[in-house]
Protein backbone atom coordinates (compact mmCIF):
# COMPACT_ATOMS: atom_id res chain seq x y z
CA UNK A 1 0.00 0.00 0.00
CA UNK A 2 2.77 2.39 0.95
CA UNK A 3 4.18 1.74 -2.78
CA UNK A 4 0.76 2.50 -4.17
CA UNK A 5 0.58 5.81 -2.20
CA UNK A 6 3.83 6.74 -2.98
CA UNK A 7 4.00 6.82 -6.98
CA UNK A 8 5.11 9.00 -9.60
CA UNK A 9 3.32 11.02 -12.19
CA UNK A 10 5.46 8.74 -14.73
CA UNK A 11 3.53 5.32 -13.27
CA UNK A 12 0.50 4.88 -15.10
CA UNK A 13 -1.71 3.15 -12.61
CA UNK A 14 -5.13 1.90 -13.57
CA UNK A 15 -7.52 0.12 -11.20
CA UNK A 16 -9.95 -2.65 -12.10
CA UNK A 17 -13.37 -3.97 -10.53
CA UNK A 18 -16.60 -5.04 -11.04
CA UNK A 19 -20.10 -5.96 -9.93
CA UNK A 20 -21.23 -3.46 -7.99
CA UNK A 21 -25.04 -4.93 -8.87
CA UNK A 22 -27.21 -2.45 -6.73
CA UNK A 23 -29.53 -4.20 -5.12
CA UNK A 24 -28.55 -7.61 -5.37
CA UNK A 25 -29.70 -9.29 -1.97
CA UNK A 26 -26.69 -11.27 -0.53
CA UNK A 27 -29.18 -14.17 0.68
CA UNK A 28 -30.73 -14.83 -3.02
CA UNK A 29 -30.65 -18.28 -3.09
CA UNK A 30 -31.63 -19.14 0.49
CA UNK A 31 -35.34 -18.96 0.40
CA UNK A 32 -36.34 -20.49 3.98
CA UNK A 33 -33.81 -18.79 5.61
CA UNK A 34 -35.17 -15.64 4.16
CA UNK A 35 -38.45 -16.60 5.16
CA UNK A 36 -37.59 -17.10 8.74
CA UNK A 37 -35.78 -14.17 8.95
CA UNK A 38 -38.36 -11.72 7.45
CA UNK A 39 -39.52 -10.10 10.10
CA UNK A 40 -36.39 -9.46 11.76
CA UNK A 41 -34.42 -8.10 7.86
CA UNK A 42 -37.68 -5.86 7.58
CA UNK A 43 -36.93 -4.42 11.26
CA UNK A 44 -33.34 -3.84 11.14
CA UNK A 45 -33.08 -3.12 6.60
CA UNK A 46 -30.77 -6.43 6.60
CA UNK A 47 -31.55 -6.94 2.94
CA UNK A 48 -29.42 -4.25 2.05
CA UNK A 49 -26.40 -5.52 3.52
CA UNK A 50 -25.06 -6.04 0.08
CA UNK A 51 -26.01 -2.48 -0.60
CA UNK A 52 -23.79 -1.18 2.41
CA UNK A 53 -20.93 -3.10 1.61
CA UNK A 54 -20.79 -1.77 -2.23
CA UNK A 55 -21.50 1.74 -0.42
CA UNK A 56 -18.10 1.14 2.09
CA UNK A 57 -15.98 -0.14 -0.89
CA UNK A 58 -17.05 3.29 -3.10
CA UNK A 59 -16.10 5.42 0.02
CA UNK A 60 -12.60 3.36 0.77
CA UNK A 61 -11.60 4.03 -3.14
CA UNK A 62 -12.44 7.60 -3.00
CA UNK A 63 -10.12 7.72 0.24
CA UNK A 64 -7.41 6.26 -1.26
CA UNK A 65 -7.49 8.31 -4.30
CA UNK A 66 -7.63 11.39 -2.64
CA UNK A 67 -4.33 9.78 -0.41
CA UNK A 68 -2.11 9.31 -3.65
CA UNK A 69 0.58 11.81 -4.65
CA UNK A 70 -0.16 10.22 -8.33
CA UNK A 71 -3.56 9.96 -9.43
CA UNK A 72 -4.99 6.54 -10.80
CA UNK A 73 -5.69 7.46 -14.84
CA UNK A 74 -8.70 5.21 -15.03
CA UNK A 75 -10.86 3.05 -12.58
CA UNK A 76 -12.54 0.36 -15.09
CA UNK A 77 -15.87 -1.53 -14.00
CA UNK A 78 -16.40 -4.83 -15.84
CA UNK A 79 -19.78 -4.97 -15.92
CA UNK A 80 -23.02 -5.72 -13.31
CA UNK A 81 -23.28 -2.34 -12.33
CA UNK A 82 -26.53 -2.82 -11.20
CA UNK A 83 -29.01 -5.71 -10.30
CA UNK A 84 -31.62 -5.66 -13.14
CA UNK A 85 -30.90 -2.41 -14.47
CA UNK A 86 -34.18 -0.76 -12.68
CA UNK A 87 -33.78 3.06 -12.16
CA UNK A 88 -33.38 3.11 -8.44
CA UNK A 89 -30.09 1.11 -9.08
CA UNK A 90 -28.31 2.87 -12.16
CA UNK A 91 -28.90 5.97 -10.11
CA UNK A 92 -27.37 4.97 -7.03
CA UNK A 93 -24.45 3.61 -8.81
CA UNK A 94 -24.07 6.96 -10.91
CA UNK A 95 -24.43 8.47 -7.00
CA UNK A 96 -21.94 6.76 -5.23
CA UNK A 97 -19.33 5.50 -8.45
CA UNK A 98 -19.40 8.14 -10.88
CA UNK A 99 -18.67 11.07 -8.65
CA UNK A 100 -15.62 9.44 -7.23
CA UNK A 101 -12.75 11.72 -8.71
CA UNK A 102 -11.28 9.72 -11.47
CA UNK A 103 -11.90 8.92 -14.90
CA UNK A 104 -14.55 6.16 -14.91
CA UNK A 105 -15.05 3.43 -17.64
CA UNK A 106 -17.62 1.11 -17.12
CA UNK A 107 -18.47 -2.31 -18.75
CA UNK A 108 -21.91 -3.39 -18.70
CA UNK A 109 -22.67 -6.91 -17.36
CA UNK A 110 -25.50 -9.86 -18.02
CA UNK A 111 -27.60 -8.65 -14.87
CA UNK A 112 -27.26 -4.92 -16.76
CA UNK A 113 -29.56 -5.78 -19.42
CA UNK A 114 -29.32 -9.62 -20.81
CA UNK A 115 -31.06 -11.34 -17.98
CA UNK A 116 -33.74 -8.17 -18.02
CA UNK A 117 -35.21 -9.32 -21.97
CA UNK A 118 -38.63 -9.22 -21.75
CA UNK A 119 -38.44 -9.76 -18.28
CA UNK A 120 -39.33 -6.16 -17.54
CA UNK A 121 -42.08 -3.94 -18.61
CA UNK A 122 -41.64 -2.73 -22.46
CA UNK A 123 -37.68 -3.98 -22.11
CA UNK A 124 -37.49 -0.57 -20.07
CA UNK A 125 -34.33 -2.15 -18.08
CA UNK A 126 -32.40 -2.85 -20.61
CA UNK A 127 -33.33 0.03 -22.63
CA UNK A 128 -31.95 1.72 -19.74
CA UNK A 129 -29.13 0.59 -19.57
CA UNK A 130 -28.13 0.58 -23.07
CA UNK A 131 -29.26 3.96 -23.70
CA UNK A 132 -27.19 5.11 -21.15
CA UNK A 133 -24.24 3.52 -22.33
CA UNK A 134 -24.76 5.05 -25.41
CA UNK A 135 -24.25 8.58 -23.88
CA UNK A 136 -20.98 7.73 -21.99
CA UNK A 137 -18.55 8.87 -24.97
CA UNK A 138 -20.12 12.75 -24.25
CA UNK A 139 -17.79 12.91 -21.16
CA UNK A 140 -15.06 10.19 -21.75
CA UNK A 141 -14.01 10.88 -25.27
CA UNK A 142 -15.10 7.43 -26.57
CA UNK A 143 -16.38 5.96 -29.73
CA UNK A 144 -18.49 2.91 -28.98
CA UNK A 145 -18.94 0.44 -31.83
CA UNK A 146 -22.48 1.03 -33.37
CA UNK A 147 -24.18 3.09 -35.50
CA UNK A 148 -28.20 4.32 -35.41
CA UNK A 149 -30.69 5.27 -37.95
CA UNK A 150 -34.18 6.04 -37.84
CA UNK A 151 -36.74 3.55 -39.19
CA UNK A 152 -39.81 5.36 -37.90
CA UNK A 153 -40.99 8.98 -37.02
CA UNK A 154 -40.64 7.91 -33.31
CA UNK A 155 -38.79 4.76 -33.06
CA UNK A 156 -34.76 4.78 -33.20
CA UNK A 157 -32.56 1.44 -34.22
CA UNK A 158 -28.89 0.95 -32.59
CA UNK A 159 -27.01 -1.20 -34.12
CA UNK A 160 -23.82 -2.77 -33.24
CA UNK A 161 -21.68 -4.61 -29.58
CA UNK A 162 -21.07 -0.92 -28.58
CA UNK A 163 -17.79 -2.01 -27.32
CA UNK A 164 -14.88 0.63 -26.97
CA UNK A 165 -11.23 1.50 -26.71
CA UNK A 166 -9.30 4.02 -25.17
CA UNK A 167 -5.78 5.11 -25.07
CA UNK A 168 -4.73 5.97 -21.33
CA UNK A 169 -1.44 7.45 -20.25
CA UNK A 170 0.33 8.10 -16.58
CA UNK A 171 0.14 12.01 -15.86
CA UNK A 172 3.27 12.84 -17.42
CA UNK A 173 2.59 11.10 -20.45
CA UNK A 174 5.64 8.89 -20.05
CA UNK A 175 3.76 5.55 -19.75
CA UNK A 176 0.74 4.56 -21.68
CA UNK A 177 -1.55 1.77 -22.51
CA UNK A 178 -4.73 0.63 -24.46
CA UNK A 179 -8.07 -0.06 -22.79
CA UNK A 180 -10.44 -1.86 -24.52
CA UNK A 181 -14.04 -2.36 -23.13
CA UNK A 182 -16.14 -5.96 -24.73
CA UNK A 183 -19.08 -6.15 -22.23
CA UNK A 184 -20.87 -8.82 -20.84
CA UNK A 185 -19.96 -11.65 -23.08
CA UNK A 186 -18.48 -10.89 -26.23
CA UNK A 187 -20.81 -13.54 -28.39
CA UNK A 188 -23.68 -11.86 -26.98
CA UNK A 189 -25.59 -11.39 -29.79
CA UNK A 190 -30.00 -10.29 -29.37
CA UNK A 191 -32.89 -8.45 -30.79
CA UNK A 192 -34.58 -5.67 -27.67
CA UNK A 193 -37.31 -4.17 -28.71
CA UNK A 194 -38.23 -1.25 -26.69
CA UNK A 195 -41.15 1.47 -27.08
CA UNK A 196 -39.17 4.28 -29.04
CA UNK A 197 -36.14 1.76 -29.29
CA UNK A 198 -35.11 -1.30 -31.31
CA UNK A 199 -31.14 -2.43 -30.25
CA UNK A 200 -29.60 -5.32 -32.22
CA UNK A 201 -26.66 -6.25 -30.48
CA UNK A 202 -23.93 -7.67 -31.93
CA UNK A 203 -20.54 -9.71 -31.05
CA UNK A 204 -17.76 -8.01 -31.01
CA UNK A 205 -15.07 -10.29 -32.42
CA UNK A 206 -14.84 -8.24 -35.74
CA UNK A 207 -14.54 -4.95 -34.34
CA UNK A 208 -11.89 -6.39 -31.67
CA UNK A 209 -9.64 -7.96 -34.47
CA UNK A 210 -9.55 -4.65 -36.47
CA UNK A 211 -8.52 -2.82 -32.64
CA UNK A 212 -5.66 -5.41 -32.26
CA UNK A 213 -4.42 -4.72 -35.87
CA UNK A 214 -4.48 -1.11 -35.16
CA UNK A 215 -2.85 -0.64 -32.47
CA UNK A 216 1.26 -0.28 -31.56
CA UNK A 217 2.67 -3.68 -30.70
CA UNK A 218 5.19 -1.98 -27.72
CA UNK A 219 2.23 -0.64 -25.87
CA UNK A 220 0.18 -2.96 -23.10
CA UNK A 221 -3.28 -4.14 -24.28
CA UNK A 222 -6.10 -4.02 -21.53
CA UNK A 223 -8.68 -6.72 -22.85
CA UNK A 224 -11.94 -6.06 -20.77
CA UNK A 225 -15.20 -7.63 -20.15
CA UNK A 226 -17.42 -9.04 -18.04
CA UNK A 227 -18.15 -13.16 -18.64
CA UNK A 228 -15.12 -14.55 -20.23
CA UNK A 229 -17.85 -17.53 -21.16
CA UNK A 230 -16.61 -20.55 -23.41
CA UNK A 231 -17.27 -19.15 -27.21
CA UNK A 232 -15.88 -15.83 -26.20
CA UNK A 233 -13.07 -17.62 -24.77
CA UNK A 234 -12.06 -19.87 -28.28
CA UNK A 235 -12.77 -16.78 -30.43
CA UNK A 236 -10.40 -14.86 -28.62
CA UNK A 237 -7.51 -17.34 -28.30
CA UNK A 238 -8.44 -17.81 -32.49
CA UNK A 239 -7.93 -13.85 -32.79
CA UNK A 240 -4.76 -13.83 -30.76
CA UNK A 241 -3.44 -17.07 -32.33
CA UNK A 242 -4.07 -15.50 -35.85
CA UNK A 243 -2.02 -12.36 -34.46
CA UNK A 244 0.73 -14.31 -32.92
CA UNK A 245 3.41 -12.58 -35.32
CA UNK A 246 2.33 -8.98 -33.83
CA UNK A 247 3.61 -10.21 -30.27
CA UNK A 248 0.85 -7.91 -28.47
CA UNK A 249 1.55 -7.43 -24.53
CA UNK A 250 -2.21 -8.36 -23.97
CA UNK A 251 -4.07 -8.71 -20.36
CA UNK A 252 -7.80 -10.19 -20.48
CA UNK A 253 -9.88 -8.97 -17.55
CA UNK A 254 -12.59 -10.05 -16.33
CA UNK A 255 -15.14 -11.02 -13.48
CA UNK A 256 -18.93 -12.79 -13.32
CA UNK A 257 -17.84 -14.89 -10.89
CA UNK A 258 -18.18 -13.16 -7.57
CA UNK A 259 -15.69 -15.22 -5.50
CA UNK A 260 -12.55 -15.47 -8.07
CA UNK A 261 -9.90 -12.79 -7.43
CA UNK A 262 -7.19 -14.79 -8.85
CA UNK A 263 -4.90 -14.59 -12.50
CA UNK A 264 -4.75 -17.63 -14.38
CA UNK A 265 -1.64 -17.78 -17.38
CA UNK A 266 -3.45 -18.85 -20.49
CA UNK A 267 -1.37 -20.71 -23.26
CA UNK A 268 -2.05 -19.10 -27.16
CA UNK A 269 0.04 -19.21 -29.60
CA UNK A 270 1.26 -15.64 -29.09
CA UNK A 271 2.42 -16.65 -25.25
CA UNK A 272 1.50 -17.07 -22.25
CA UNK A 273 -1.38 -14.41 -21.26
CA UNK A 274 -2.19 -13.62 -18.13
CA UNK A 275 -6.42 -13.94 -17.97
CA UNK A 276 -7.29 -11.71 -14.66
CA UNK A 277 -10.09 -12.19 -12.71
CA UNK A 278 -10.72 -8.97 -11.09
CA UNK A 279 -13.62 -9.96 -8.54
CA UNK A 280 -16.61 -8.61 -8.10
CA UNK A 281 -16.88 -5.28 -5.67
CA UNK A 282 -18.49 -7.63 -2.33
CA UNK A 283 -15.76 -10.05 -2.45
CA UNK A 284 -12.25 -7.79 -3.18
CA UNK A 285 -11.58 -8.76 0.16
CA UNK A 286 -10.03 -11.85 -0.60
CA UNK A 287 -6.70 -12.46 -1.14
CA UNK A 288 -5.49 -13.27 -5.11
CA UNK A 289 -3.64 -16.13 -6.40
CA UNK A 290 -1.67 -17.28 -9.57
CA UNK A 291 -2.51 -20.41 -11.83
CA UNK A 292 0.20 -21.24 -14.55
CA UNK A 293 -0.19 -23.03 -18.05
CA UNK A 294 -4.07 -23.72 -19.05
CA UNK A 295 -4.93 -22.86 -22.38
CA UNK A 296 -7.38 -19.94 -23.31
Amino acid sequence: MRNLINTTDDDLLILFTADTQYFFQCTIGNDACKLASKSIRFKNGLALYLYVLVSIFSQVIRKLILSMKSKPSALILNGDLTGYGHLHELETFKDQWLTIPIRILPGLGNHDYENNVNDCVGNHCANRMLYWLSLIPENNDLELDYHKKQEFFLKTTYLGSFAYKKFICSPSGANCAYVIQLHNRPSYVAQIEAPFTSWQITNSFQWLTNVLNSFNQSLPIFINLHNLDLISRIKIRDILDKLKDRKLRIFILHAHIHHYHRVDMKCTKAGSIPSIYVGSVPNNRKDSKVNNGSEL
